[in-house]
């Protein structure tokens, strides 16, 4: 809850959104899970960052190759921990 200038209590903001299912069903999903994929991307992110930031992309892997692989491995971890589908 936010203040006026005035300190007057304002009225919350609501929102709603309507899925016709079963037709929907996918688009649901998908506004369903959006914070968990934000997380996805925050964990991944984080993952990237804390491997050029100490050096471990030279010490880990021999080629840019070997890097991709082990990123898409990470994010599907991610993805997996967060029981988010990619391949839908």
């Amino acid at each position: 809850m936010s203040l006026n200038e005035d300190n007057s209590k304002e009225s919350p903001v609501t929102a709603t959104l309507t899925f016709l299912l079963p037709e929907a069903e996918k688009d649901l999903r998908v506004a369903l899970d959006g914070a968990e994929w934000k997380r996805v991307a925050y964990e991944v992110d984080l993952w990237i960052r804390n491997k050029l930031k100490h050096g471990e992309v030279e010490k880990e892997f021999k080629t840019p190759g070997e890097a991709l692989e082990a990123l898409r491995s990470h994010l599907r971890e991610e993805i997996q921990f967060r029981n988010l589908a990619i391949d839908e």
